[in-house]
């Protein structure tokens, strides 16, 4: 009895040490903000994305979020399928960045509703467009009132306004 027990012990605890090894596994990347937006500022790209890319799964600043999707496309970094879903996805990063407040990305969304858009299918709406063109600006700063940003998406019913641009 002292044998299994010894047995189901030392089982037990190889177990509990692989346990960090496998969450670390399945981990996704750290936003690395503040250095990734430095690498951006001193051109070194390749590290930019590295260091961003997490933060597409972080609670980042719509800064950080409307440069990951450059890096995205057009920069071409990452990897993804095809070009259509490297498209998708830096479209996705521009609209977390717009619900944000980021002036650059709502501006990039109001083009999106500007016209038809043949990778997400969407048909152009002039109501939403103008909506978001017109949001004034807080202090001349890069940042709107992301409520304002969420009411002009509400324009648009098939949506939930709160989290999603298209």
């Amino acid at each position: 009895m002292l044998l299994n027990v010894d047995c189901v012990m030392k089982s037990f605890l190889f177990i509990m040490a692989l346990l960090p090894a496998c969450s670390f596994a399945v981990q996704p990347s750290l936003c690395h903000e503040q250095a990734g937006l430095k690498a951006i500022d001193e051109n070194n790209l390749t590290e930019a994305y590295e260091l961003l890319k997490g933060c597409e799964f972080a609670d980042a600043s719509g800064r950080a979020l409307h440069n990951l999707n450059i890096l995205v496309f057009p920069k071409g970094l990452g990897s993804y399928d095809s070009l259509d879903s490297r498209i998708i996805a830096s479209k996705k990063l521009s609209c977390q960045a717009a619900l944000k407040g980021y002036t650059i990305s709502i501006r990039r969304l109001a083009n999106i509703y500007k016209s038809f858009d043949e990778y997400l299918g969407l048909e152009p709406n002039d109501k939403i467009s103008l909506c978001l063109s017109n949001i004034p600006s807080l202090n001349s700063s890069e940042y709107v009132n992301p409520k304002d940003v969420e009411y002009c998406l509400s324009l648009n019913p098939s949506i939930d306004p709160s989290n999603e641009c298209f």
